[in-house]
């Protein structure tokens, strides 16, 4: 049940990042850089960003890191036993906002197209998922892009994940950059 509710809350929240189509996003600033960390997780952020959510226990817990404008990275932890597997997450979160309209109903998501990914972080390869979809109000399509990550840990799992229009990507992927680099878990041997 709690997952169902995650998935529900990220939904909401996807939801409400898209009605904000008129975005006045600024640079992610790397000049000074905050580090966050609570409850086994850590990473460092651009000093003009901030964790806005953190609720939950590693079992069941959700982070917010949002930027001035409105690119936000999500992060979702569960243990690892009954945690979905990386796709599975991302086919759950598409599909059930492309059934989602907001802005008094006239704003919709697509689901859009899901690719696999290769990236280096912290000069490892890793493998991720690009999720390429519209955000629409009133006819108007705007174009996002989300990127999804899998950290493990010894007992947990956490899903991150990159959200943003697509035109204010150049100003924001350093910021989920520097996220993804120093993101680490900090659980007990």
């Amino acid at each position: 049940m709690k997952i169902i509710k995650l998935f529900l809350l990220v939904i909401f929240s996807l939801s409400l990042y898209a009605c904000n189509l008129s975005t006045d996003e600024k640079s992610a600033d790397l000049q000074k850089t905050t580090k966050y960390q609570k409850n086994d997780i850590s990473f460092s952020m651009p000093s003009n960003w901030k964790v806005t959510e953190d609720n939950g226990e590693n079992s069941a817990r959700y982070l917010f890191v949002e930027s001035p404008g409105s690119a936000i990275m999500i992060i979702n932890t569960y243990e690892k036993e009954t945690a979905p597997s990386l796709q599975e997450y991302i086919e759950s979160l598409t599909s059930e906002r492309s059934n989602e309209k907001f802005f008094w109903g006239l704003g919709s998501l697509s689901n859009g197209s899901t690719s696999k990914i290769k990236r280096t972080i912290n000069n490892h390869e890793v493998n991720a998922f690009k999720n390429e979809y519209a955000a629409n109000i009133a006819g108007i399509n705007v174009p996002h892009i989300s990127e999804f990550y899998s950290f493990d840990s010894k007992t947990h799992i956490a899903f991150v994940s990159s959200q943003t229009a697509t035109e204010d990507l150049p100003l924001v992927a350093d910021g989920f950059n520097l996220i993804l680099s120093t993101f680490m878990w900090h659980e007990d041997p």
